[in-house]
């Protein structure tokens, strides 16, 4: 947490906020951060925070079961690392998902889910899962890099321009 920026640690908090809004009490909801997201929206739209801002913390809010999704092998370490290109967003997801998993139930629920015996085993387990992701996300970054620096594309944002293509 020490090391976010200013700006990442206000995406934290309102993405820990908001991310089970739209759970439905006592029940096992698997699509609420969906409903999470909406709330999150309307609930953002009110506010003068940037749009890039909002943009991260619905972002974040619709996935923030990545953990879950990566463990069970329905998502791989490739998906998650476009969904957390840079560094802020990346440590942000990864507080929020180990957060989430450690608190889901009693106290020795995530060992079950880890396959291991006790904390010193799961935070090492945690720690090589989420360094697959970060050499995924280092991969894509080195390669894609110099487009995603490009004239066309400027820090993950398309600038606006007109495009005249067959003379129109």
């Amino acid at each position: 947490y020490s090391t976010l920026s200013d700006i990442d640690k206000t995406v934290l908090k309102l993405s820990i906020l908001m991310h089970d809004s739209g759970k439905k009490e006592g029940v096992v909801d698997d699509g609420h951060e969906y409903s999470s997201t909406d709330y999150a929206k309307s609930i953002l739209e009110r506010y003068r925070f940037p749009a890039d801002v909002k943009r991260r913390i619905t972002d974040i809010i619709s996935n923030h079961h990545w953990f879950a999704k990566f463990n069970t092998y329905k998502i791989d370490a490739l998906d998650v690392a476009h969904m957390c290109r840079d560094n802020g967003t990346f440590k942000i997801m990864q507080i929020m998902a180990k957060a989430d998993f450690e608190n889901v139930n009693d106290s020795g629920f995530q060992y079950i889910r880890t396959n291991t015996n006790n904390k010193k085993e799961y935070d090492k387990y945690m720690r090589n899962k989420f360094d697959e992701v970060d050499k995924a996300r280092r991969s894509i970054n080195k390669y894609s890099s110099m487009f995603y620096n490009s004239r066309l594309v400027v820090k993950g944002k398309y600038p606006k321009q007109n495009v005249i293509a067959n003379g129109r």
